[in-house]
């Protein structure tokens, strides 16, 4: 009994400090910035360079992070038919990273 009741209790305590966590799109942009902040510092960027540099890196950030979802959403789908289940495009969109 004593077991059952601490493991209800750890259950609980748990279930809470998940709660507490920030959300995957806030942890997202704090790793952005962080990101931001590493290659400004590493690349020793002057305010001329950074105009010239940031929009490049920004298109190319986009069209990789395009990328990746489109093989996620791929390899989704693929993992899901030799299951023999399917998915609608809406589903597959919770699936997301960005979601």
């Amino acid at each position: 009994m004593k077991c059952y009741t601490l493991s209800i209790l750890l259950l609980f305590v748990s279930a809470s400090l998940c709660w507490g966590q920030p959300g995957r799109h806030q942890r997202h942009e704090k790793v952005e910035q962080y990101r931001i902040q590493f290659l400004t510092e590493q690349l020793d960027l002057s305010p001329e360079e950074g105009q010239k540099f940031w929009p490049v890196y920004n298109a190319y950030k986009k069209e990789l992070d395009q990328t990746q979802e489109h093989r996620r959403a791929e390899f989704l789908k693929r993992k899901l038919k030799d299951e023999g289940e399917q998915l609608s495009d809406e589903e597959l969109k919770k699936w997301s990273w960005k979601s």
